[in-house]
């Protein structure tokens, strides 16, 4: 698995799995390195963390980190009932070649907030076995990009629509080699929801700590190869680039402008 690293927490859906501790439909897996990081406790010294993989930045409380990311989307983002129609428009370049599409970057509120991922299932034409989140392009019945969203994101996770808290949507993202343009649509879910994984579509599900997320030092550019130029976010187990990556990457952005 690429970019795996024993010492980062890892928070996996795995219904086969005997390790970790069962919540609200998916194991939580930590290891015994990151574990009191994860939970609150003090790790020890920062060079401790970084060595782990788990390095991570205080968002405070959990109400105060919300808060920020509710600001900063609704300061900054588009409303997540913008018909499609009027959605497309905000794409200056848009040339009839763009293939829209919307995801859920689902916010997990928990003590220490997480970020719903998945893994794409193997067989599929695009993005195969890419982290990503659950999402694609619109039905003809959905309304707005909120509804192509959480209709997606019931479809590859079984996460019902009326468990999350829709806030709105990042600007537009654009993949220009596959001509992808992505609304980013941001919820928060309580940690009582409940989620699986669509084995035809997505292989896993797995928690992202928003307290890595918020850590500027963790985000990185290759410099050389097939990605270059590509953000990632170093020393994580997942392999978390490129469009996913650069969605994170934003979100971050607004929330630390938002909690200054």
């Amino acid at each position: 698995m690429k970019g795996r690293h024993p010492g980062c927490p890892h928070f996996m859906h795995d219904r086969g799995s005997p390790v970790g501790r069962r919540r609200s439909g998916l194991i939580v897996q930590l290891s015994a390195t990151c574990r009191s990081s994860v939970e609150g406790e003090d790790m020890g010294s920062d060079e401790s963390a970084s060595n782990t993989g788990c390095a991570q930045v205080s968002t405070g409380s959990p109400q105060t980190l919300l808060n920020a990311i509710v600001r900063g989307v609704e300061s900054h983002g588009i409303p997540a009932g913008t018909d499609w129609p009027t959605a497309k428009q905000t794409l200056a370049d848009n040339d009839g070649q763009w293939k829209f599409s919307a995801v859920l970057v689902a916010i997990v509120a928990r003590r220490e907030p997480t970020i719903l991922l998945t893994i794409r299932a193997s067989d599929l034409s695009e993005y195969s076995s890419h982290v990503s989140f659950p999402g694609g392009r619109p039905a003809e019945s959905d309304r707005d990009i909120g509804t192509t969203a959480l209709r997606e994101a019931f479809e590859e996770i079984r996460l019902a629509p009326d468990a999350v808290r829709v806030v709105g949507s990042l600007p537009i993202h654009k993949t220009r080699k596959r001509n992808h343009a992505i609304f980013p649509v941001i919820g928060i879910v309580p940690e009582t929801a409940r989620w699986e994984a669509a084995p035809a579509e997505v292989t896993e599900i797995f928690e992202f700590p928003f307290a890595v997320l918020l850590n500027p030092d963790l985000l990185r550019q290759y410099t050389d190869g097939e990605r270059v130029g590509a953000w990632y976010w170093a020393e994580q187990v997942q392999d978390i680039w490129g469009v996913t990556a650069l969605i994170l990457r934003s979100l971050a952005g607004l929330v630390r402008d938002a909690m200054r």
